[in-house]
């Protein structure tokens, strides 16, 4: 249920760009160790039940970021917290 009521219409990349945008920003960050993953880290879809509806797709998709230096897999919903879903390019149903 981390994804109920969003969705995204964009594609992969255009996703991509953005988390690679808030890192650059210092956004986004490990939430395990705290490396700022300003040396690249992986972004990772896979099909899933539970993940975050792709609108342009008609399926829905886990997101993850596996950081280098701790190879913790934090999903994409687990960065909430730190910025919104919105600046993802992410949309609210309503």
């Amino acid at each position: 249920m981390h994804y109920f009521g969003l969705s995204y219409p964009g594609k992969f990349e255009d996703l991509r760009n953005a988390i690679h945008q808030l890192i650059q920003q210092g956004r986004i960050y490990c939430l395990s160790c705290g490396h700022d993953y300003s040396d690249g880290a992986p972004i990772e879809f896979e099909e899933h039940d539970g993940g975050l509806y792709f609108s342009r797709y008609g399926e829905k998709f886990w997101v993850w970021v596996t950081c280098h230096k701790c190879k913790y897999q934090a999903a994409l919903w687990k960065f909430f917290n730190l910025v919104a879903p919105e600046e993802f390019g992410i949309e609210r149903d309503v």
